[in-house]
């Protein structure tokens, strides 16, 4: 499915009133409100099937331009909801506020057919080619919102049973996915055997399981005690951009190589936090537990194991460890397996037990032996003396599939891993253009394969160039079309509509595919393509003035304007400037435009009464400058020559 047209009635935060937007396809549509009628013409210049060279996954790509405060981000949050059509019933003389709010109608195209849809009180006459047709959003694309921005009118998520279909993830919204984990990521407390319902296998019943009770109560402590909550937000990140290193078919992107990420033990302090929760018993026992370390990474995440079975299980089954090692790990493994039979339980069942949970606790540790052994521990310093150096381990995105899955086994399933309550992943620091493009294909991979939307998506992306050097801008959607398969999946589709501010990234676009907005006394307004020039590969500079219209406000920094305009005033009005000589004379010469500074000598020399006269540096710099125009024209006017013979050649062929 394609959204081509979107009328707004009125945008949740009002700035939009009573504006259509034309997003893609072959024509324009307009839709007349007081007429009740939908109109269209065709696009000069529309290409059809644009971006589908070499079996491309994207359907169409769209970009919203205009000034700061145009309305881009808020047009974005009404493309979110367009298929949030509300069939209200209006009682006369009782119009709610809400109701018109959702008050839309669009146009969109479905297996190559026009259709439109609206929630209007009345009927709407069309164009012959469209027919009515109510869209229902759970069944036709997810639309999905993602942005490096902190916080962002577009903050929702969106599922059934049959999978997402409205998902925004910021880094606003990663806070809500945060404490989604670590609420999954607690011990289980509230599941008990059930002999009566076949259905389930486990019920709360405390009154009846009152000696089940007195350990749940126990693992209560122990959840509120273990602060896997701390720095949620950097840890639901990091698994974000792991999951996509992990699954995703490239470990390059913009020529960067992504090929290891840093697995660290949360140090005592992270894990019980400074809280008083933690009493005098507790912390004899974890110090107990402690000094049977050998201070390797494996003998760390043990003793956090160590003491989670302690604290529920008592000290029978630790007190004859005299040293941790992989061997009684194994061992303890052995006697949770069988009360695992006793009980008739299964590895990874969709409602775990406490029992289950650290009989797989014990598998990770066991794995995590393993990869200890096969990857390089890192040991930083830090420089501070008598401290004992900081370790991690630098694992293998390639070598160490075995481990990966397994913590993302644990996490679609929705089950509680011991791994990720003591263990972090960091990613060595980059750059800030390699970490907001990271972001942005790590997020949309991650809702396309961990969360499970729909195959048929629109995707869109606020201010796309980011932290972005023009070089990478100039790259970005070249990129895009060649990797957009990876993220998606090779078999499924994705408009794309992006907001930007790079007049580079606009050069890549075809004007049909350009929304131009503008504020206009704090009202938006959609200016039309026809007022601007063609942007496929226009030049910069000439999109700069025209798309991002620069050409009412000019073409240098407000403040070197303000500063020439008052040396230009103290030249024409003051009759001697010897105060401020040496310091008008230094900023003239700094000026880069040729014309400006020559014209700002020429009045200098004259306001100190002298002839002027370009000499020496001056004179060469003149004329330095007229060759370089002289230059550019010349290749500008080989340039139109050569177009012109390609041409004549097409006309005649």
């Amino acid at each position: 499915m394609k959204l081509l047209y979107l009328w707004v009635n009125c945008s949740q935060n009002g700035f939009i009133k009573k504006k259509g937007f034309n997003i893609a396809g072959e024509y324009f549509w307009e839709y007349d409100e007081e007429n009740r009628t939908l109109f269209s013409k065709k696009k000069d210049g529309y290409i059809k099937g644009f971006w589908n060279e070499k079996d491309s996954c994207i359907e169409d790509l769209s970009i919203i331009v205009g000034t700061n405060g145009s309305g881009k981000s808020t047009l974005l949050a009404e493309i979110m909801n367009f298929n949030r059509i509300l069939k209200c019933h209006v009682n006369e003389g009782d119009i709610n506020h809400q109701i018109e709010q959702d008050k839309k109608l669009i146009v969109y195209e479905n297996n190559g057919y026009v259709y439109f849809d609206h929630n209007f009180e009345y009927e709407v006459k069309s164009v012959p080619f469209i027919i009515r047709r109510s869209i229902n959003s759970l069944d036709d694309c997810t639309n999905i919102f993602v942005s490096n921005s902190m916080e962002n009118v577009v903050n929702e998520v969106a599922h059934t049973r049959e999978g997402v279909y409205r998902f925004a993830l910021t880094d606003f919204t990663i806070n809500g996915q945060a404490k989604e984990l670590v609420s999954v990521n607690k011990i289980p407390d509230y599941m008990y055997p059930s002999e009566e319902d076949d259905l389930s296998r486990y019920y709360d019943d405390p009154e009846t399981h009152r000696e089940e009770n007195r350990g749940i109560d126990k693992i209560r402590k122990l959840n509120d005690l273990i602060h896997i909550n701390s720095n949620a937000y950097e840890e639901i990140n990091a698994l974000i951009k792991l999951f996509f290193l992990t699954y995703s078919d490239s470990d390059q992107f913009m020529g960067k190589r992504y090929k290891n990420v840093n697995l660290h033990i949360r140090a005592e302090g992270e894990v019980f936090g400074n809280d008083t929760v933690m009493d005098e018993s507790c912390r004899r026992k974890f110090k107990k537990i402690i000094e049977k370390t050998d201070g390797s990474l494996f003998s760390k995440l043990a003793a956090f194991y160590l003491f989670e079975l302690e604290y529920y299980y008592g000290e029978f089954i630790t007190e004859d460890i005299q040293e941790i090692s992989l061997e009684e790990i194994k061992e303890i493994k052995e006697y949770l397996k069988d009360i695992a039979l006793r009980k008739g339980m299964d590895n990874l069942q969709e409602n775990m037990t406490i029992d289950e949970y650290f009989l797989n606790a014990a598998d990770d540790l066991i794995l995590f032996h393993k990869l200890v052994h096969e990857n390089e521990i890192i040991s930083n310093q830090m420089g501070i003396a008598n401290i004992r150096a900081y370790e991690f381990l630098r694992i293998d995105l390639n070598r160490n599939r075995e481990f990966l899955e397994r913590i993302f086994l644990f996490f679609r399933k929705k089950l509680p891993s011991f791994l990720l309550r003591y263990v972090i992943f960091q990613f060595e620091k980059e750059s800030s253009g390699e970490e907001a493009l990271l972001k942005l294909y790590s997020r949309i991979f991650w809702i396309y394969n961990a969360l499970g939307c729909r195959r048929n998506n629109i995707i869109l992306i606020d201010e796309i160039d980011l932290y972005m050097h023009p070089k990478w801008q100039r790259n970005l959607v070249n990129c895009l079309v060649e990797d957009i398969g990876k993220l998606v999946g090779s078999k499924n589709k994705a408009q794309i509509i992006i907001t930007t501010h790079s007049p580079i990234f606009l050069s890549d676009i075809p004007k049909s595919n350009v929304v131009f907005l503008k504020n206009e006394e704090g009202v938006c307004m959609v200016d039309s393509n026809m007022n601007h020039k063609n942007t496929f590969g226009n030049n910069v500079h000439t999109l700069f003035l025209d798309s991002f219209f620069l050409n009412e406000e000019g073409t240098i920094g407000a403040f070197a304007e303000k500063r020439i305009n008052h040396i230009l005033h103290l030249l024409r009005h003051e009759e001697r400037i010897n105060d401020n000589e040496e310091k008008i004379l230094k900023t003239i010469n700094c000026i880069g435009d040729d014309l400006i500074r020559n014209k700002l000598l020429e009045l200098y020399e004259n306001n100190k009464g002298l002839p002027y006269q370009l000499k020496g540096e001056h004179a060469s710099e003149k004329n330095t400058a007229i060759d370089n125009t002289v230059e550019i024209l010349r290749k500008q006017v080989r340039e139109l020559l050569r177009t012109i013979e390609q041409l004549e050649q097409m006309k005649n062929d």
